[in-house]
């Protein structure tokens, strides 16, 4: 049965990836899928989401960031007016890890978002690890 559960949350995952969506809930409940493979979630009163643009999947991907950190910087990260009316959000990890062979203990994350109607469209990443 666990690994059933398993199964599923990896196909809401892929879905949601494939279709540039993030959930901004770290539960993840097969109900809240709608049409698209497009998640609601409430946060604060409020069903927000947060777009991951294809330019910046392909920068996470160059930098070393992964989704799950994107949307815990958008929603718990320091936030900074950026150009032309973005935010910039910020957000510094405990990393204690090797990239591009050399150890970093911490890994800081910079997000450029625009805000929507519907919550958050990120632009992309930059990553500082230090």
């Amino acid at each position: 049965m666990r690994s059933l559960f398993h199964l599923v949350i990896c196909f809401i995952l892929y879905i949601a990836f494939c279709n540039n969506v993030v959930l901004a809930n770290s539960s993840i409940n097969p109900d809240n899928v709608v049409a698209g493979g497009v998640f609601d979630y409430n946060v604060e009163n409020k069903n927000v989401e947060v777009v991951i643009g294809n330019h910046a999947k392909e920068r996470a991907k160059q930098r070393g960031a992964n989704y799950q950190e994107i949307i815990k910087t958008v929603f718990e990260g320091r936030k900074f007016p950026a150009k032309k009316e973005r935010v910039k959000f910020e957000k510094t990890f405990s990393y204690n890890d090797y990239w591009n062979e050399r150890y970093f203990r911490y890994k800081k994350l910079e997000v450029i978002a625009a805000p929507k109607d519907y919550g958050w469209y990120v632009i992309t990443v930059i990553t500082k690890f230090f």
